[in-house]
Protein backbone atom coordinates (compact mmCIF):
# COMPACT_ATOMS: atom_id res chain seq x y z
CA UNK A 1 0.00 0.00 0.00
CA UNK A 2 2.79 2.52 1.08
CA UNK A 3 4.76 2.04 -2.56
CA UNK A 4 1.29 2.78 -4.54
CA UNK A 5 0.77 5.54 -2.62
CA UNK A 6 4.30 6.71 -2.92
CA UNK A 7 3.75 5.65 -6.58
CA UNK A 8 0.27 8.21 -6.82
CA UNK A 9 2.18 10.77 -5.18
CA UNK A 10 5.07 10.85 -8.02
CA UNK A 11 2.17 10.64 -10.67
CA UNK A 12 0.39 13.62 -9.08
CA UNK A 13 3.81 15.82 -8.63
CA UNK A 14 4.21 14.86 -12.27
CA UNK A 15 1.34 16.26 -13.71
CA UNK A 16 1.70 19.20 -11.48
CA UNK A 17 5.00 20.48 -12.20
CA UNK A 18 3.26 20.77 -16.39
CA UNK A 19 1.27 23.13 -15.10
CA UNK A 20 3.38 26.01 -14.81
CA UNK A 21 3.76 28.25 -18.30
CA UNK A 22 5.53 31.36 -18.45
CA UNK A 23 4.92 33.31 -21.52
CA UNK A 24 6.39 36.93 -22.47
CA UNK A 25 4.86 38.67 -25.66
CA UNK A 26 5.33 42.68 -26.68
CA UNK A 27 2.33 44.26 -28.34
CA UNK A 28 3.25 47.27 -30.48
CA UNK A 29 1.00 50.56 -31.43
CA UNK A 30 1.10 52.22 -34.47
CA UNK A 31 3.06 54.74 -34.19
CA UNK A 32 1.11 57.57 -35.83
CA UNK A 33 -0.81 60.85 -34.62
CA UNK A 34 -3.08 63.08 -36.05
CA UNK A 35 -2.55 66.69 -36.75
CA UNK A 36 -6.26 68.18 -36.30
CA UNK A 37 -7.50 71.45 -38.14
CA UNK A 38 -10.37 73.66 -36.54
CA UNK A 39 -11.19 77.28 -37.56
CA UNK A 40 -11.37 79.05 -40.34
CA UNK A 41 -9.19 76.27 -42.55
CA UNK A 42 -11.24 76.67 -46.37
CA UNK A 43 -8.95 77.82 -48.73
CA UNK A 44 -5.52 77.22 -46.88
CA UNK A 45 -2.06 76.21 -48.07
CA UNK A 46 -0.84 73.47 -45.50
CA UNK A 47 3.04 72.96 -45.24
CA UNK A 48 3.99 70.32 -43.23
CA UNK A 49 8.72 70.23 -42.88
CA UNK A 50 8.75 72.68 -45.96
CA UNK A 51 7.68 69.88 -48.06
CA UNK A 52 3.74 68.32 -48.82
CA UNK A 53 2.39 71.68 -50.05
CA UNK A 54 -1.24 71.21 -50.26
CA UNK A 55 -4.54 73.39 -51.00
CA UNK A 56 -7.59 72.96 -48.34
CA UNK A 57 -10.70 72.71 -49.54
CA UNK A 58 -14.34 71.25 -48.72
CA UNK A 59 -14.84 67.69 -49.20
CA UNK A 60 -18.55 68.77 -50.31
CA UNK A 61 -18.58 70.85 -53.64
CA UNK A 62 -22.17 71.71 -54.57
CA UNK A 63 -22.82 71.30 -58.01
CA UNK A 64 -25.76 72.71 -58.86
CA UNK A 65 -25.14 76.77 -59.26
CA UNK A 66 -28.74 77.01 -57.97
CA UNK A 67 -28.08 75.20 -54.50
CA UNK A 68 -26.82 76.34 -51.56
CA UNK A 69 -23.88 76.14 -50.85
CA UNK A 70 -22.61 73.29 -48.26
CA UNK A 71 -22.13 73.29 -44.94
CA UNK A 72 -18.12 74.19 -44.08
CA UNK A 73 -16.64 71.68 -41.93
CA UNK A 74 -15.45 72.53 -38.65
CA UNK A 75 -12.73 70.19 -38.60
CA UNK A 76 -10.27 69.01 -40.58
CA UNK A 77 -8.03 65.45 -39.46
CA UNK A 78 -4.66 64.28 -41.25
CA UNK A 79 -2.73 61.24 -40.61
CA UNK A 80 0.82 62.14 -39.11
CA UNK A 81 3.75 60.03 -38.21
CA UNK A 82 5.28 60.91 -34.59
CA UNK A 83 7.64 63.46 -33.68
CA UNK A 84 8.34 67.01 -34.22
CA UNK A 85 6.99 68.13 -37.13
CA UNK A 86 6.55 72.09 -38.16
CA UNK A 87 3.28 73.00 -39.38
CA UNK A 88 2.65 75.85 -41.89
CA UNK A 89 -1.07 77.33 -43.08
CA UNK A 90 -1.07 80.09 -45.53
CA UNK A 91 -4.05 82.04 -47.29
CA UNK A 92 -3.07 84.47 -50.34
CA UNK A 93 0.63 84.52 -49.12
CA UNK A 94 0.35 85.44 -45.67
CA UNK A 95 1.24 83.01 -42.71
CA UNK A 96 -1.64 82.33 -40.44
CA UNK A 97 0.24 79.03 -38.43
CA UNK A 98 3.73 78.41 -38.23
CA UNK A 99 5.09 76.33 -35.63
CA UNK A 100 6.82 73.22 -34.46
CA UNK A 101 4.78 70.94 -32.81
CA UNK A 102 5.42 67.58 -31.14
CA UNK A 103 2.87 64.61 -32.14
CA UNK A 104 3.15 61.90 -30.13
CA UNK A 105 1.57 58.39 -31.07
CA UNK A 106 -1.88 57.72 -30.56
CA UNK A 107 -3.20 61.27 -30.04
CA UNK A 108 -3.85 64.29 -31.87
CA UNK A 109 -2.97 67.70 -31.82
CA UNK A 110 -5.38 70.30 -32.51
CA UNK A 111 -4.32 73.42 -34.36
CA UNK A 112 -6.45 76.61 -34.63
CA UNK A 113 -6.50 78.88 -37.76
CA UNK A 114 -8.08 81.60 -37.62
Amino acid sequence: MKRSTVVALMFVMLLLSGCGHYSESTSQVDDRSQLLLTGNWMGTELTIDGKNLMTLTSPNVATDPQAAPPEEPQKRLFAISSGLHRVVIQRNGSKLVDRTLLFTSQTATEVHVP
